[in-house]
């Protein structure tokens, strides 16, 4: 009978190994193979990231493993605005939504003098809101429409 090696299995590195991996390479630059695998062998680095994740990378995986590696792509810049503006457009509409909420709670209060003075400065407040928010929502779609028109395109 002929004799059957194990087969490693192929290794995937987890989220927290993958971002060390990538901050290890932007710190290195070109040569961040080469870089970590002396590192590996000297069991230690003078790279002030997480090590012990690419320690672990090199327990599990190794130098053969590293050399068909393939970092992820970066975003594009265009990408990464526009993931930062959608996320401060439904920051803006929670921050509204709250005030809306805050100002419909105030309009069922007794009408005294403290009443109508906080329902004037929820009033102001969400005025205040709307305005960005409206500006953030309208940079979003631009940003979108030109996402959409490629590297050089025009709307």
């Amino acid at each position: 009978m002929p004799h059957s090696r194990k087969r490693k299995p192929l290794f995937t590195p987890n989220a927290m190994q993958l971002a060390a991996l990538v901050d290890y390479a932007e710190h290195f630059g070109d040569r961040w193979k080469k870089q970590i695998v002396i590192d590996w062998i000297r069991a230690g680095s003078r790279w002030s990231g997480a090590w012990g994740l690419l320690q672990q990378v090199r327990n599990n995986a190794g130098p053969g493993w590293l050399e068909a590696f393939e970092l992820p792509a970066s975003p594009s810049p265009l990408e990464t605005a526009l993931e930062k503006a959608s996320v401060a457009v439904d920051i803006g509409i929670d921050l509204h939504a709250k005030a809306v909420e805050a100002l419909a709670a105030a309009n069922s209060l007794t009408y005294d003098e403290a009443s109508v003075a906080i329902i004037a400065e929820l009033t102001d407040a969400l005025a205040m809101l709307d305005a960005p928010r409206c500006r953030l929502a309208d940079a979003l779609d631009l940003l979108s429409e030109l996402a959409e028109c490629g590297d050089g395109g025009t709307i």
